[in-house]
């Protein structure tokens, strides 16, 4: 290894957890803290609805505080010129500063580089010192700065979403920078992300890049050394390269790639932790653009540096609310690092760790993190994202079925409150598989129209065919079929009434409580499907001692037009099932029903005219009546005026 692995271990923690810090140090760092307690105690309550609640309020937070942490750098830039030009109004301090290229310029490129890149990423300043040689300085020095200028004007340009400035020949000295001329750079410079490289000879031999950098997210400095080049053991100030042509050579030939990898990598840890950029040196590294034969130690310590990073950022996430496309980012640009299997697996331990982290129980498998229940809409771009580079067969119709649900959920759902005819059938006219459905619904239940199957059923299935999620899981109901429950119970999360409705008669016959429960939660609703359901659970939980309730709902339905509690309530009158028998209220219901063209409690209503039950007796009003359902063939009917014309 050419570099010390303590400081790239040392790098990779802190550079990768420094927008943690961000937040901590942020002045809206005691909130992010309130909503972790939050979540914690929620966790412990088992309250999911709440946890993501939470989790959703947490990541718009440190998302919020994060952009701050950018929106203020910017701020700084823009308006720091008449401080500096103040500062350096006096000859000695122009005359001090150790850089050919003034700060006010240098703020000034980082502005127009603002403006080449739509989203504003400001660039980082490289600069390559002079070392503590001279013969280094002479000879290697302004070869180095050629080859890395064109590197980074090249495949880090300010015109790209990972912009470099490279100073080449910037030290204005041929002394190699003291730490006071360091300060001095960090103290007009501490809102540039800046990277400062000095090649650095040891007294007793040997050779070290000292690194100082600062406004990438975190302080660094440290020192590497260069300890697998090839002439490591033979660097020493004053050498002769005329003499050495060997060695010059090669050294020219270790150290581009060398620093290549080590700017690039410092500036992919910086655009990602602040501007959320996929990172850059891999993809150049796989393309050969930086070319590393025979140095494949530095393939392997970018793997081992990307490793860190990501692994850092994983336990990070359990930690501090952190948002799960970054990982992906950060996993999509290292990619080209990792064989398939390696890739593969690494994707995978990302979602696990966010499913993880979304249900705060422990996950150890794809299967068991790809459950409906841990997730809602919040996580789509993540769901999209990890699917776009997941490109694997397995757990293929698994991620699919998620993310189908979760569309599902970030659908306008509102349309199911709809009441307006003309503005569904529009809608319905235009595709809208939602507004086919509410339109099965309003027939169906007869919300604000007279009861008609025939175009409730025709609803349905046109909201089938467009794949309405809602008009699937009914028809599964229907037919007995496998009904995704997950999916009912995120749109119940959501507030969907349909599918808290359908969930609950779902749980009528196997859990009853949990049914009640769902029921509860919808809080004096008067969907006549809600109220109906209602009525037969606190029937089949506590019978005659919940009779009034029980009655109370089912009239609600039935007078808000649900042809099916009309009829239930007919039967119940008529034969003092749960309430005494009351000839006038099961006419009543019967005529209800009828008046919506329901041919069964028209036959019931002639009866009622036949024989004076509930009603003055009429064999005409009998006759008219049942002429309607017998001409439709309905046999009940046909068989009744058989026997009236028969006396």
């Amino acid at each position: 290894m050419p570099v010390d692995p303590l400081s790239l271990a040392l790098m990779a923690v802190n550079v990768g957890a420094s927008v943690f810090n961000n937040w901590r140090n942020n002045k809206q760092s005691h909130k992010l803290q309130e909503k972790q307690q939050e979540f914690a105690r929620a966790a412990a309550e088992r309250n999911k609805q709440r946890m993501w609640q939470l989790m959703r309020e947490g990541q718009e937070l440190a998302l919020e505080m994060e952009r701050e942490t950018h929106e203020n750098r910017l701020v700084d830039i823009r308006n720091d010129f008449d401080h500096i030009l103040h500062r350096l109004a006096y000859a000695q301090a122009i005359n001090s500063w150790p850089l050919k290229v003034l700060p006010i310029v240098m703020k000034n490129q980082s502005l127009g580089s603002l403006t080449a890149t739509a989203d504003e990423n400001i660039a980082m300043h490289c600069i390559l010192t002079p070392s503590n040689c001279a013969q280094f300085n002479k000879h290697i020095l302004p070869t180095i700065e050629e080859k890395l200028a064109d590197f980074c004007n090249l495949h880090w340009s300010t015109l790209s979403s990972h912009p470099i400035l490279f100073y080449s020949g910037a030290w204005k000295t041929g002394t190699m920078p003291t730490g006071v001329e360091v300060s001095q750079l960090k103290t007009n410079l501490s809102n540039l992300p800046t990277l400062l490289i000095t090649p650095f000879f040891e007294p007793e031999g040997g050779m070290v890049f000292q690194i100082n950098a600062w406004g990438i997210g975190v302080e660094l400095k440290t020192e590497i050394e260069c300890a697998d080049f090839s002439y490591a053991e033979s660097y020493k100030q004053g050498i002769d390269y005329l003499q050495e042509e060997d060695i010059k050579e090669r050294t020219i030939e270790e150290f581009i790639p060398y620093l290549q990898c080590l700017i690039g990598y410092i500036a992919d840890q910086y655009f990602w932790t602040n501007h959320n950029e996929s990172p850059l040196l891999p993809t150049l590294l796989a393309m050969n653009v930086v070319n590393t034969d025979g140095m494949q130690y530095l393939n392997i310590a970018s793997e081992e540096r990307y490793s860190n990073l990501l692994d850092v950022c994983k336990e990070e996430s359990q930690a501090m609310p952190f948002s799960p496309e970054k990982m992906l980012n950060l996993l999509e640009g290292s990619a080209s690092l990792w064989d398939e299997t390696t890739r593969k697996n690494k994707l995978e331990e990302i979602f696990i760790t966010n499913a993880q982290r979304r249900s705060n129980n422990a996950i150890s498998s794809m299967n068991e993190a790809l459950s409906c229940e841990f997730y809602s809409k919040e996580d789509l771009p993540f769901l999209r994202k990890f699917i776009e580079i997941y490109q694997y067969c397995d757990y293929k119709d698994e991620l699919s079925n998620l993310l189908q649900v979760l569309e599902s959920i970030d659908f306008d759902y509102s349309i199911l409150e709809s009441t307006d005819i003309a503005y569904l059938e529009k809608l319905a006219n235009e595709g809208s598989g939602a507004a086919m459905f509410r339109l099965g619904e309003i027939y169906e239940y007869s919300i604000g129209v007279d009861y008609d199957k025939i175009i409730s059923d025709k609803y349905y299935e046109s909201s089938l065919r467009a794949e309405f999620i809602l008009a699937e899981e009914k028809q599964n109901i229907k037919i007995g079929g496998n009904v995704n429950v997950n999916t009912l119970h995120i749109l119940h999360d959501s507030g969907v009434i349909s599918s808290s409705i359908m969930l609950s008669e779902l749980y009528l016959t196997d859990n009853l409580d949990y049914s009640i429960h769902i029921l509860n939660s919808l809080a004096e609703n008067q969907h006549p499907r809600y109220l109906y359901i209602g009525a037969r659970a606190l029937k089949q939980k506590y019978g005659n001692y919940e009779k009034e309730s029980v009655v109370s709902l089912l009239k609600d339905a039935a007078d808000n037009g649900y042809n099916v509690a009309q009829l239930e309530l007919m039967y119940m009158y008529k034969n003092g099932d749960f309430v005494q028998e009351n000839p006038e209220l099961h006419f009543r219901y019967a005529s209800m029903a009828a008046e919506q063209g329901n041919i069964e409690a028209m036959t019931i209503v002639g009866l009622c005219f036949f024989t004076g039950y509930g009603t003055i007796k009429s064999i005409d009003s009998a006759l008219r009546i049942l002429n309607i359902p017998a001409n439709k063939g309905y046999s009940k009917a046909i068989k009744l005026l058989n026997i009236i014309n028969s006396i």
